[in-house]
């Protein structure tokens, strides 16, 4: 699976959720290490202006909040 693929995949699982989602959980269904999935994380939000939000011990989500 390429960069974007993963990209997409990584914003439909944050969409698709109600609750934050663990890393673990994340690269398990994205099917790459943690460091990668961070990556990802971080593009989609610093690169994307995705509203993501991490809650240490918890996991990720997008503010509802803020839309984009």
């Amino acid at each position: 699976m390429n960069k974007l693929d993963r990209i997409y995949q990584l914003h439909d699982l944050l969409s698709l959720h109600r609750y934050p989602l663990a890393a673990s959980l994340l690269c398990e269904r994205m099917e790459c290490s943690p460091a990668t999935a961070k990556r990802h994380l971080a593009y989609l939000k610093d690169m994307l202006g995705a509203p993501i939000v991490n809650k240490r011990g918890i996991g990720y989500f997008y503010d509802p909040n803020i839309s984009f």
